[in-house]
């Protein structure tokens, strides 16, 4: 594929079946995951690796969301020929959390988001 505008998205009627039997296999096999430290705890990463990748595309997701709800995008640009890494904000999914209450997401500065970004 050279881009994502001649790409063939998992048919609906059939999801479940074709991301355990088509995209996760190849998801799992490309997945690196870790922990990148930060002074007050950890991000959690993954990282899809492709071989002669045209580019690496970092996502950042939305506010109460996790890298787990991008597996199927992931695995449309994976297709495409890209390199793919996501990452769980602070407050987030795996990643560390400043608050008690693990179903509240809460940080003490919006700025943190932007410098773990970077």
């Amino acid at each position: 594929m050279s881009d994502l505008t001649d790409m063939i998205c998992l048919d609906e009627t059939q999801f479940e079946e074709q991301m355990k039997n088509v995209a996760e296999p190849i998801l799992s096999k490309a997945r690196q995951s870790g922990y990148m430290a930060l002074q007050m705890g950890e991000l959690y990463y993954e990282l899809y690796s492709k071989k002669d990748a045209k580019a690496v595309i970092v996502i950042c997701h939305g506010f109460s969301e996790s890298e787990r709800k991008y597996d199927e995008f992931i695995y449309y640009l994976m297709k495409a020929g890209f390199q793919v890494a996501v990452y769980d904000q602070r407050g987030h999914g795996k990643s560390l959390r400043e608050g008690t209450n693990d179903n509240v997401v809460h940080i003490k500065y919006f700025k943190d988001y932007v410098d773990d970004l970077h």
